[in-house]
C-alpha cells in the first residue's frame, strides 16, 4: 500500500464469479529492477505491466510459483535482516522465546500421548487422568501467555518505535474527537495520508478533514482529494494477495510453502 500511496503502482479492484480480486499495475518501472519479487509477479506472472491476484492464485502448481516461493523467501528473510541491522530486533530473545514455547508445547503433546494410553488402559484412572490433564493443560497455556508477556523480541529501540506506531495508529482512530488543525495543516495532512491507507483508516480521516478546512484551504493546497487509494479497501487487499501467494506457492519446491500472511507487505 506505500508503493500505491506513493503512485509507483496503482491497485483496482474487479469482480469474477463473486469473488473479488485485484489488478496491480506498474507505473514506476524501477521497481523491477530492484526487487526480484517484485520483478517476478509482474514479468512471469502477469504481462511485465499488470499482475492480478487472480494470476498469483492460478500459477499454483506452474514452474513459475517454485520461482515466486523463492523469491519471496529471500525477500522475508532480507525484511528480517534489515530490521535486525537497525537494532530494533534482539535475536537471542527470539530465540530464546521460541526455544519456551516448543519445549512447553512439546511437553504438553507428550502429556496428553500419556494421558489417552492411561485412559484406554486403566480404566478406574479416567476420572483422575482427565483432572490431571486438565490441570496440564491450563498450566501449559498458563506459561505460554506468561513466556511471551515476559520475553519481547523488541529492543528499547524497537520497543519505543512499535509504541510510536500504535499510539500513532491510535491518534488516527481517534479522528473526531480532536481538532485536525491543531495537528497541522492540508500540507502536512497529505502527508499523513499513505499512512491512514495503510490503517485502512483513509475513508474517516479523509470525511473529517473536509469538514474541518474550508473549500479556500482545499483549493490553494495541491492535496487531491479523490485519488482513488484513499477510498481502497487495503485489508481486503492485503487478504486477496496473501491468500493467492499461498495458494501458488502451497506446493513449490522442496524448501515447501509458507505462511503468506505478510505477502501484501511487499507492496
Amino acid at each position: 500500500m506505500e508503493l500505491a500511496a506513493k503512485k509507483k503502482i496503482t491497485i483496482e479492484d474487479y469482480q469474477k464469479d463473486k469473488t473479488t480480486f485485484y489488478r496491480i499495475t506498474l507505473k514506476d518501472m524501477h521497481l523491477v529492477s530492484r526487487n526480484p519479487l517484485l520483478a517476478t509477479l509482474f514479468n512471469d506472472v502477469g504481462n511485465g505491466q499488470t499482475v492480478t491476484t487472480e494470476e498469483i492464485k492460478n500459477s499454483r502448481g506452474k514452474k513459475v510459483s517454485q520461482k515466486v516461493n523463492r523469491c519471496y523467501i529471500d525477500w522475508r528473510k532480507n525484511s528480517y535482516n534489515e530490521v535486525v541491522n537497525q537494532g530494533l530486533l534482539v535475536e537471542k530473545s527470539i530465540h530464546k522465546r521460541n526455544t519456551n514455547q516448543t519445549i512447553i508445547c512439546s511437553l504438553l503433546f507428550l502429556s496428553f500421548g500419556g494421558a489417552l494410553i492411561f485412559f484406554f488402559k486403566f480404566s478406574e484412572l479416567r476420572i483422575v487422568m482427565l483432572v490431571v490433564e486438565t490441570i496440564l493443560l491450563l498450566f501449559g497455556i498458563t506459561a505460554l501467555v506468561h513466556s511471551n508477556n515476559m520475553i519481547s523480541f523488541y529492543s528499547q529501540k524497537g520497543a519505543e518505535i512499535t509504541n510510536q506506531i500504535r499510539g500513532f495508529k491510535h491518534m488516527l482512530e481517534d479522528i473526531g474527537n480532536f481538532e485536525m488543525r491543531d495537528v497541522g495543516d492540508l500540507v502536512l495532512w497529505k502527508d499523513i495520508m499513505p499512512y491512514a491507507v495503510t490503517f485502512d483508516l483513509a475513508k474517516e480521516v479523509l470525511k473529517k478533514l473536509k469538514i474541518e478546512f474550508t473549500a479556500d484551504e482545499w483549493q490553494r493546497s495541491d492535496f487531491y482529494i479523490h485519488e482513488p487509494i484513499y477510498n481502497f479497501n487495503s485489508k481486503g487487499f492485503y487478504e486477496s494477495f496473501s491468500s493467492s501467494l499461498e495458494s501458488s506457492c502451497s506446493i513449490g519446491d522442496a524448501s515447501g510453502g509458507f505462511g503468506a500472511g505478510s505477502g501484501g507487505g511487499a507492496f
